[in-house]
């Protein structure tokens, strides 16, 4: 039995805090912007000759609408999925990371040299987060079929780089190296309970006239 599965990992469309810096948004309620919308259609438009499956949306605000957005385009079933939300980030929440720099420098340093043990107070373990996004993949890439078949999983930016820096570089605690762009398509391949990364933060669709 055939079990190719083609699984598209996008972050969500760029939204009215992340556009005027660095904040740590997390589960922060946050709305796309008039670009992130033009970059949802642009998506969109990339799918329009990719059949989807399925599309598994994280359940905030910022992946619903990119969600609803690329359905203009495309036509398929959407699954919202708790477990692609994004880190929760505890006292850090909605705040600008060159104001957690100053005032709390401490557990800054700390969280840059190791995000896995030593991250904000009253924040989620990126651990957790890395198992509840792995727990999506491999529901996915474990469903039986008979032909190749595609989806989509929408979801935010750590949770995406915490995936892709497990799959690449073995070492989630590389996360901080992976680059992922507001709307950038990232492509996982999924053969047979192997996976691989084709390739990632792809934005050559984002500069196509809409």
């Amino acid at each position: 039995m055939v079990m190719l599965k083609n699984i598209y990992i996008i972050r969500h469309g760029e939204t009215y805090k992340n556009s005027k810096g660095e904040v740590f948004m997390g589960v922060t309620p946050s709305h796309l912007n008039k670009n992130g919308k033009k970059q949802a259609n642009l998506i969109g438009k990339y799918f329009s000759v990719i059949p989807i499956k399925l599309i598994l949306t994280s359940p905030q605000e910022r992946c619903i609408q990119t969600t609803n957005i690329i359905l203009k385009t495309i036509n398929t079933n959407i699954e919202i999925e708790p477990n692609l939300r994004e880190m929760n980030y505890g006292s850090w929440e909605n705040v600008d990371r060159s104001v957690i720099k100053i005032k709390d420098r401490i557990v800054y340093n700390k969280y840059i040299e190791n995000p896995f043990l030593n991250f904000p107070e009253g924040a989620e373990n990126p651990k957790d987060v890395l198992n509840r996004i792995l727990f999506v993949l491999n529901r996915i890439c474990n469903l039986h079929n008979e032909f190749e078949l595609n989806y989509i999983l929408l979801s935010h930016k750590t949770a995406i780089r915490l995936l892709l820096a497990f799959l690449i570089n073995h070492d989630p605690s590389t996360f901080r190296k992976i680059k992922v762009n507001n709307a950038s398509i990232s492509k996982i391949i999924c053969n047979n309970k192997k996976i691989e990364v084709e390739f990632i933060n792809l934005t050559n669709h984002l500069y196509h006239n809409p």
